[in-house]
């Protein structure tokens, strides 16, 4: 992907693997090709996000990305029910939505990621851009369509970052399900804090 494709400054995106996986009743899943890529930094030495998409073969022409959580560092399989989601009811997946997911930028345990500027920038909420732009690319490339309606669900960490979609990012958005958000966290609302971590 080029760097144009991306609306925050980078160096383009990638994708590193495709594979289709067969439907499976037992799990609730339809047939479907996981893409897992990244989203390079724009500067070389900086961490690049970590994405997984899932793109039906049956699709509705939707999308829903999954936020993360705690310190992120994680790559969200964007797979599972997401949480807090009806008893029973079936996975976004399952329903023919494009489902995917970000590490935010680092792929740390804790919070030593806060001390390059770019890995806090996309855990602050950059990623959030920058990952959609990838999966709104790769969404394109595969069905040859844009995205129709597009939705950002998850709670605490993924909650804040919800709250970064409906407000920085609002065209991107048709919806934003933001629970519980982690929005008082010091160091995602002072930058000078990312010093101390």
């Amino acid at each position: 992907m080029p760097a144009s494709a991306i609306g925050l400054p980078s160096r383009g995106a990638r994708v590193s693997t495709a594979t289709l996986n067969a439907a499976d009743a037992a799990a609730g899943q339809p047939q479907y090709c996981k893409v897992l890529g990244s989203v390079d930094a724009a500067e070389v030495a900086d961490p690049p996000i970590q994405f997984q998409m899932n793109l039906p073969t049956t699709w509705n022409r939707k999308a829903v990305q999954y936020g993360g959580g705690g310190f992120n560092g994680v790559v969200i399989n964007a797979v599972e029910p997401y949480k807090h989601a009806p008893m029973g009811s079936a996975t976004p997946l399952a329903q023919g939505y494009v489902t995917f997911g970000g590490d935010a930028g680092h792929s740390t345990g804790g919070g030593e990621f806060g001390t390059n500027a770019t890995a806090f920038a996309n855990y602050t909420g950059e990623s959030v851009k920058r990952t959609h732009d990838a999966a709104a690319f790769v969404s394109h490339a595969y069905y040859g369509s844009t995205l129709g309606k597009t939705y950002y669900i998850c709670g605490s960490k993924g909650g804040h970052e919800g709250l970064v979609a409906a407000k920085r990012y609002p065209a991107d958005y048709d919806g934003v399900a933001a629970y519980c958000p982690a929005a008082q966290n010091l160091a995602l609302v002072y930058p000078w804090y990312r010093r101390l971590l």
